[in-house]
């Protein structure tokens, strides 16, 4: 559902004539709303609905008898032009707000005046036309409301608090709207850049941004083409010279800024799920990554709410000294299963992850090949990676 409500958006067939408005055949039906169109301007710009138009699909096209939908005595049973009952469209609309799909047609009908009115809707709103866009195949609309949303990243990103949501909305869009996910990358390192060059708190400021579980809303990838992107100014802007000003964000982004790695845990228990200690945390082997040492916290028989499951945590002891400014992202797969990934940012107490990892019928299972010679076996993996912010201490 957009955030806007639709009655606030001017129709699209707002500047219709009475005669143009006879002609429509065709019924859009979203959110249970009717909106009449003309059959030949919406398929002519969208493969899917000439498709189900041609096919008079019986499941999504169908044709409605005044007599039998209305009743005869019934005058407000729609007609065309001929006299004909107007047909209707429905299922490819589903999942999609009513602001969305007036918008998209509003760019249908006015294709040169729409793209400057929709520089104004809200990033729900236009990402939500670009979305059924992409899904009703219609290439010409999307390049106009691409180009919309580029000329509206350019006026919300001249300050840096404006440019994330345009950022945010671009990255659920990688694939649909390539041309504006790159567009903001560059916008948003752009206004990362200015900030620090023109603002005498930027650094902190940036600092704060950069470590804020907002970043947590954009994918890996983006966020490390952003910081990357953003690292390359900082060195050019400097020179490779660290001065004061300049010195913490340039630590944050230095060459050890990112670590990974992984480890894979062979866990012999030694007993079995029925035993005492099946109750009680069995820690793994530590390993090192980027110079903190890590480790695994399995429970076989699950923690204390959660009997009847292995537990598994990623956990450290060093988090406490070491942690302030980590974004740490990690997966964890038992027998090749991965269980998920989690991205949070450090610090933080107790141990992350799952405490229904796999049931214990599944352990005890001969056929998923946990039992070796009668005895459990379970190799756990961890794959790791984390970000050093450079979080700057709290004021005490």
């Amino acid at each position: 559902m957009a955030s806007s409500s639709a009655a606030e958006l001017p129709g699209y067939d707002a500047g219709w004539s009475t005669g143009f408005q006879r002609l429509a055949d065709l019924t859009l039906v979203v959110e249970g709303q009717e909106l009449p169109v003309h059959s030949q301007v919406v398929a002519r710009e969208s493969q899917v609905i000439t498709t189900l138009l041609d096919a008079q699909h019986t499941d999504v096209l169908t044709m409605e008898d005044d007599a039998e939908r209305a009743g005869a005595g019934d005058s407000k049973a729609r007609k065309d032009s001929n006299g004909n009952g107007l047909r209707s469209l429905e299922a490819p609309f589903c999942g999609f707000g009513l602001t969305a799909v007036q918008l998209f047609l509003r760019t249908v009908y006015e294709p040169i005046t729409a793209p400057e009115m929709l520089q104004h809707r809200p990033w729900e709103d236009l990402c939500g036309a670009l979305r059924l866009a992409d899904q009703l195949d219609a290439p010409r609309m999307m390049t106009l409301l691409e180009g919309a949303a580029i000329a509206k990243l350019g006026k919300d990103c001249t300050q840096l608090e404006h440019w994330w949501p345009g950022l945010e909305a671009a990255d659920g869009l990688q694939q649909q709207a390539p041309r504006l996910y790159d567009r903001a990358l560059a916008l948003a390192s752009s206004a990362l850049l200015d900030s620090m060059r023109t603002d005498a708190a930027a650094p902190l400021l940036v600092q704060q941004l950069l470590a804020d579980d907002r970043h947590l809303k954009l994918s890996s990838a983006t966020l490390a083409k952003l910081l990357g992107s953003f690292a390359g100014g900082v060195r050019a802007a400097t020179g490779g010279a660290v001065g004061c000003r300049w010195g913490p964000i340039q630590r944050s982004l230095a060459p050890d800024w990112e670590h990974r790695g992984s480890f894979t845990w062979n866990w012999v228990p030694g007993f079995g799920c029925d035993d005492p200690r099946a109750r009680l945390a069995v820690n793994s082997p530590s390993f090192t990554i980027g110079s903190i040492d890590w480790y695994v916290t399995a429970y076989l028989n699950g923690t204390t709410n959660n009997q009847g499951h292995l537990s598994v945590f990623l956990d450290s002891a060093h988090l406490e000294k070491e942690g302030a400014g980590l974004a740490v992202t990690f997966s964890i797969a038992v027998k090749g299963q991965k269980l998920g990934t989690v991205s949070k940012l450090m610090p933080r107490t107790g141990g992350w992850g799952w405490t229904k990892a796999l049931k214990r019928a599944e352990l005890e299972d001969p056929g998923r090949g946990f039992l070796v010679d009668g005895a459990l076996a379970i190799p756990i993996t961890v794959e790791l990676s984390f970000r050093r912010l450079d979080m700057p201490a709290k004021r005490q």
